[in-house]
């Protein structure tokens, strides 16, 4: 909760409503509720014995919430004023004000209701000022914020719960007009309420300031973003004297002898729920001075990025379901899924993959990105001097879409110009050379501390599309796109050295394979995957660091429902067990986890005890055991869970 004060110099009390028929203001000075009203006009002449209008009385009736309800409506005050201050203090009183217009005489010349202006009577709510922002002036934000503030007539238990799209048509009200809840679609609860040592709120001050602030970060109780669309956002204030143990079904209740309903005010409010867009999308295309062509653009989340070349003229439109469209005489394959961009002919209007040149699929990070394409085809043809169509869309792990900056759903794409003089187009078709450098091939080593090779070529190495990996026993992948090796280069005008370090965990014996997809300057692309070595055993208190290395708990730290434990499971036989202690850091035992197979892959532990209840977030100390006929290693490490 984030507390703000308001600051107002000279108004305290703000009208809610234009003085019309009947206006009600709060003053948090005196916690008083302002009338102000105005009767129709009286005749001009008494109907019953013609004499001329003398007064009017008011009479002031008031009622508990938006609607009669239980308490129904009774009369507070008759007065011949226009203006009435209700001292009946916080609450979300409704108000109905009658009018008699009398003459000289004494006869009645006509009566009535005063129209109110808002609900079914002129309300001042006990919520009030309410708003909704969201954190960055867009609804589009890789961490979305939506920012809700109000204030509070008196201190109050609040609870505030979100609610899935479609929810808004099953909000119903109870018999004083106050929201309330469907018993389905609950998205989170960012405020919970469960007895009197529930979350509670102040009221402003008697300047009018403290304003109450709470944060949605478009996160369910899972802590997963959730899809687009609309949600809705719960506000329910309740009594400061008599927290409702059950505050689904509030009830009147007596306090000093004045009966007192435990609800005293909701609010109820979409929001719009927009993440994932493609923004300032842009190209510099290839010249006689310039060999790449490079697509730049901005997304405001991790997604999948998909983007196809297309011939001059081609047009698009979005794919409404998955599929595959083949390419260049059917020798390649473009898959797509709904919300992708599909090539149309320009003559016929209908899908044609033949109108595709060259097909990326990336996985990008939130932020500014730039691809470059070297005007070749997929076959590694360089393509004719002309103006290409390219095509972009994304997709997150929610299946959300991306829009355009604007927020349209259509397919999102610009030119690319090609103009190259000939001897650039029919520059080398050969792609980089491998110079291995360390580990060589073939090669038996005892530990694995860096790795490092060279690429060679005439024209340069593309270093943004070119990629290492090394998998090692159990099909395990150390890649700098995964964070568990670092990669540095050294590049010269014809080479790149690159160098592979901080393999984490340590590498374990076993054979390993590195493969390298190499890509020259103007796109000439080839796979080495022939280079191999093998880690072996430096005796058993290497195989025990290399046990103790490879022990990890992921992910770090934990938030999705459980945790995997992992080990090396090359090390061992197939005969012997584990055995996993977790222990809160008082040094209690939490969870006892055994199994009879060393050569497992991993463990999964749903974060409960023993004895099947939900563990509190914080930091947990687990010791693993693994042993088979012939040996036994033990490690001791840390787990971090947050719900």
């Amino acid at each position: 909760m984030k507390k703000v004060f308001v600051f107002a110099l000279l108004l305290i009390t703000v009208k809610l409503w234009s003085a019309v028929g009947v206006s009600v203001s709060w003053d948090p000075s005196s916690k008083s509720h302002n009338l102000t009203y105005t009767a129709p006009d009286a005749p001009s002449a008494c109907p019953i014995c013609g004499a001329d209008y003398d007064h009017t009385d008011y009479t002031i009736y008031r009622t508990f919430g938006y609607s009669a309800g239980n308490d129904g409506w009774y009369a507070i005050e008759t007065t011949q004023e226009t203006s009435y201050t209700d001292y009946s203090g916080p609450g979300t009183w409704s108000y109905r004000v009658d009018y008699t217009h009398y003459c000289k005489n004494g006869d009645v010349m006509a009566t009535g209701t005063i129209s109110p202006v808002n609900y079914d009577y002129s309300t001042w709510g006990f919520i009030h000022d309410a708003s909704r922002s969201d954190a960055d002036g867009g609804q589009e934000t890789a961490k979305q914020e939506w920012h809700f503030k109000y204030k509070l007539q008196d201190d109050a238990y609040v609870r505030i719960r979100i609610f899935e799209p479609g929810a808004g048509l099953s909000f119903t009200t109870d018999t004083e007009g106050f929201w309330v809840a469907p018993s389905t679609g609950l998205v989170k609860t960012l405020v919970d309420y469960d007895d009197k040592n529930s979350s509670a709120r102040s009221f402003e001050m008697a300047d009018g300031s403290w304003e109450e602030e709470e944060v949605w970060d478009c996160r369910d109780s899972s802590g997963n973003v959730v899809s687009n669309g609309i949600y809705w956002i719960l506000i329910e204030a309740f009594s400061k004297y008599s927290p409702p143990s059950d505050p689904d079904n509030p009830q009147w209740f007596n306090f000093g002898g004045v009966q007192e309903y435990e609800l005293r005010d909701t609010w109820l409010e979409s929001i719009p729920v927009d993440i994932l867009r493609i923004k300032n999308l842009s190209v510099v295309g290839i010249d006689e001075n310039t060999s790449l062509a490079t697509i730049s653009y901005d997304i405001n989340g991790d997604a999948i990025v998909k983007i196809i070349i297309c011939e001059s003229g081609t047009q698009f439109k979005l794919a409404t379901s998955s599929g595959t469209l083949t390419y260049l005489n059917g020798n390649y394959t473009y898959d797509y899924t709904s919300g992708d961009c599909l090539p149309l002919n320009p003559v016929t209007g209908t899908v044609d993959g033949n109108r595709i040149i060259k097909y990326f699929k990336f996985y990008r990070k939130a932020g500014s990105q730039s691809e470059s394409w070297s005007g070749k085809n997929e076959a590694g043809q360089s393509v004719s001097n002309g103006l290409y169509v390219m095509a972009i869309s994304a997709i997150d792990g929610y299946g959300n879409h991306a829009l355009d900056a604007d927020g349209n759903d259509q397919p999102i794409h610009t030119t690319i110009p090609v103009d190259r003089t000939q001897s650039e187009t029919a520059s080398e078709t050969d792609p980089p050379t491998l110079s291995i450098g360390s580990p060589s091939s073939g090669a038996s080593i005892t530990s694995l501390t860096s790795l490092t090779f060279t690429l060679s070529d005439t024209s340069g190495i593309d270093t943004a599309n070119t990629t290492v990996s090394v998998t090692g026993p159990g099909g395990y992948v150390y890649s700098s796109s995964t964070g568990n090796v670092t990669q540095t280069t050294t590049v010269t005008s014809s080479s790149v050295t690159y160098t592979l370090t901080n393999f984490t965990p340590t590498p374990s014996t076993g054979t390993y394979t590195v493969t390298i997809y190499a890509v020259d300057s103007i796109g000439n692309a080839t796979t080495y995957n022939t280079w191999t070595f093998t880690i072996v055993s430096g005796g058993s208190a290497q195989v025990e660091e290399n046990f103790k290395a490879s022990v990890k708990a992921y992910p770090q730290p934990a938030n999705t429902g459980s945790i995997t434990f992992d080990w090396d499971e090359t090390i061992f036989s197939g005969s012997g067990g584990y055995k996993i202690k977790i222990y809160s850091i008082y040094g209690e035992l939490v969870k006892e986890i055994t199994g009879t197979n060393p050569t497992v892959s991993s463990v999964s532990w749903n974060l409960r005890n023993d004895g099947n209840q939900k563990i509190a977030p914080g930091i947990y100390i687990y010791k693993m055991k693994v042993w088979d006929s012939s040996k036994s290693y033990e490690e001791v490490k840390k787990a971090v869970i947050y719900r």
